[in-house]
C-alpha cells in the first residue's frame, strides 16, 4: 500500500505497490481507493456454512498498524458505540449473504470520525488477529472451519455466543522500528514466551530469520476481564518475553499499551507515525533500572569467565596488585557508552557505579553466566541474562535491556569508497533507477530492494553524479554490499 497525497508522487508509488505486489502474489494490479483519515480499522468476524447460514462472531479492532499492517489487535471494540456496531455486522452479513459465503471470513472497514465506515475487503480465511475472538468467545474458530469445510452445519451456540471480558494481541515483529521499521534478519539466539499468557510462536528457543519470509516471529494474546486488566497482562508477558539475536518491536508494544491515548481508547490508525518520539524506544529500561541492569549483565559476564576457567577457578575474574581497584566492563547502548565498575571481595559486592553514579546499597547474592540474583536500593530482583557474540540482554520483572559489548581491542574498520551508499538490510533489488552519468539530489530513490513483502528505497544522501551502479534487477545483496558510488558535490 502506498499513500499518495500530491500528483508527483504517483506514477513512483503506483511502480512500487506493482512491484511488491507481483513479487508476493504474482500480480501487479493496482488499484485506488479513498484515503480516510483519522481513522479506525473495525473488523467482523463471519462463517458460512453450506447449509445457506451466515453468522458474525462480532468485530475486532486492528487500528494500530505501522506501514499499513497491523501490530495490536483487540476484540471487542471499545471505541464504538451500540449502533455502529450493530450496523458493521449488520453490513459484513449482507456481505457474506451477497456472494453464498462458505468458510471463515473477515470483513474489513474502516471507521470515520463521523461514524460513517468504508468497506475495504473480505480476508477468506481465519486472520492472524483470530485468538482474540477465541479468547472472548470461548470458541475453536479453526474447529469450526473445519467443521464448515466438511460440509456440517455452524452449530446454534457459535451463532449466540457472546463476547466475555477483553482480549488484546500483540505482534513481535523481527524489524527495527527506530529505522522506519526495516526488517531484521539473523540468527535468534534466545526466544522465551512468558508463562501466564497465549504465545503463538514460529521458533523455539532459537531460530534463524531469513529475508525470504514475514518477519512476524509471534503473536502474545492477553485475556482479562475488563479491557483495563487485558492491557496490564500483555504489557507485563511482553516485559518478560526474551528475544535475543534481532532487532525487534517489543518495546514499541508496551509503550503502545501503556500510552494513555491507547488506554482510554482513543488511539487511531495514525497512532505510531503520530506519537513515534514517544513509542520507539530502543530499551524497556531507563535510569536507576538501567544501571542495575548493567550491573547485573557484567556481573554475570565475570561469572562466566570464572566457569570457563581452566585452572584457578577461585581467583576472582581481572586480578589486580592494587585490590582496591575495581572491575571495569564497557558497554554500548546506542550512540551512548557506558562503564560499569564493581569490586567483589570474596564474592561480596564491595562498591558498584556506572559511569562514576554509584549504586545505592547493592549487595548481591548469588551470579551465574545466566543468571544474578541482586538488591540495589532495598529491591531484590531476579536478573535473567543472556550472553550472546556481541551483545548482552538482561530481563527483569521490570525491564529489559540489550547492549553491545565494546572490544578491548576493535577490529580495522572495512573501508569503502567515499560516496559510496550501502545495502542496510539484506534482500533483492527489485529497481534500479539511475546509470552512470545521471545526475541526483540528496533524497533521490536510486535503487529499491524488496525483503519479507516490504520495499525499502535507497535514496541519495547528497547531490551530485552517479559515478557507477554496482547492482542490477534481481540480484542479491547484504548487509554493507556496495550499490551505488556518486561523485559528491
Amino acid at each position: 500500500m502506498r499513500l499518495v497525497e500530491d500528483e508527483d508522487s504517483l506514477v513512483e508509488s503506483i511502480a512500487a505497490a506493482s512491484r511488491e505486489a507481483a513479487a508476493s502474489f504474482g500480480d501487479g494490479t493496482v488499484y485506488l481507493e479513498r484515503f480516510v483519515a483519522p481513522s479506525r480499522h473495525i473488523e467482523v468476524q463471519i462463517f458460512g456454512d453450506r447449509h445457506g447460514r451466515v453468522i458474525h462472531l462480532h468485530e475486532r479492532e486492528c487500528s494500530i498498524q505501522r506501514r499499513h499492517q497491523k501490530v495490536i489487535e483487540e476484540a471487542p471494540s471499545a471505541s464504538i458505540d451500540a449502533n455502529t456496531r450493530s450496523a458493521l455486522h449488520e453490513a459484513a452479513l449482507r456481505a457474506g449473504h451477497a456472494v453464498g459465503y462458505t468458510n471463515a471470513g473477515t470483513v474489513e472497514f474502516l471507521l470515520a470520525p463521523t461514524g460513517e465506515f468504508f468497506f475495504l475487503e473480505v480476508n477468506t480465511r481465519l486472520q492472524v488477529e483470530h485468538p482474540v475472538t477465541e479468547a472472548v468467545l470461548g470458541l475453536d474458530l479453526v474447529e469450526l472451519q473445519l467443521d464448515v469445510a466438511a460440509g456440517r452445519a455452524l452449530p446454534d451456540q457459535a451463532a449466540i455466543a457472546a463476547p466475555s471480558g477483553h482480549a488484546i494481541e500483540a505482534r513481535i515483529y523481527a524489524e527495527d522500528p527506530t529505522a522506519d521499521f526495516a526488517p531484521s534478519t539473523g540468527t535468534i539466539e534466545r526466544f522465551v514466551a512468558a508463562e501466564g499468557v497465549r504465545t503463538d510462536a514460529a521458533i523455539d528457543l532459537s531460530g534463524e530469520v531469513s529475508a525470504h519470509y514475514d518477519a512476524l516471529i509471534a503473536k502474545v494474546i492477553a485475556h482479562g476481564d475488563d479491557r483495563a486488566q487485558a492491557i496490564n497482562r500483555l504489557a507485563d508477558a511482553l516485559r518478560r518475553t526474551q528475544l535475543v539475536g534481532v532487532s525487534h518491536n517489543i518495546a514499541l508494544l508496551v509503550r503502545t499499551l501503556e500510552h494513555d491515548e491507547f488506554r482510554d481508547a482513543e488511539a487511531d490508525t495514525g497512532f505510531i507515525a503520530r506519537h513515534g518520539a514517544d513509542v520507539l524506544g530502543a530499551e524497556l529500561v531507563d535510569g536507576d533500572e538501567r544501571d542495575a541492569c548493567l550491573l547485573a549483565a557484567a556481573l554475570a559476564e565475570q561469572a562466566a569467565r570464572r566457569a570457563d576457567a581452566t585452572v584457578l577457578q577461585s581467583i576472582p575474574s581481572g586480578f589486580r596488585n592494587v585490590v582496591t581497584e575495581p572491575q571495569r566492563t564497557t558497554y554500548e547502548l546506542g550512540d551512548t557508552t557506558f562503564v560499569v565498575s564493581y569490586r567483589l571481595d570474596s564474592g561480596r559486592l564491595v562498591t558498584a557505579d556506572v559511569d562514576g553514579r554509584a549504586l545505592d546499597d547493592p549487595v548481591l547474592y548469588g551470579a551465574e553466566p545466566d543468571h544474578v540474583d541482586l538488591l540495589v536500593a532495598g529491591l531484590r530482583r531476579s536478573y535473567s541474562v543472556h550472553i550472546g557474540p556481541e551483545r548482552v540482554t538482561v530481563n527483569s520483572t521490570r525491564a529489559t535491556l540489550s547492549v553491545g559489548r565494546r572490544a578491548r581491542f576493535a577490529e580495522p574498520e572495512v573501508l569503502v569508497e567515499a560516496g559510496s551508499l550501502v545495502a542496510s538490510m539484506p534482500g533483492t533489488v527489485s529497481a534500479v533507477a539511475v546509470e552512470p552519468g545521471d545526475r541526483v539530489s540528496a533524497g533521490d530513490t536510486l535503487i529499491v530492494l524488496e525483503a519479507m513483502k516490504m520495499e525499502i528505497a535507497v535514496k541519495a544522501s547528497v547531490g551530485g553524479n552517479i559515478e557507477s551502479v554496482d547492482v542490477v534487477v534481481g540480484d542479491t545483496v547484504e548487509v554493507g554490499d556496495v550499490l551505488v558510488v556518486i561523485d559528491s558535490d
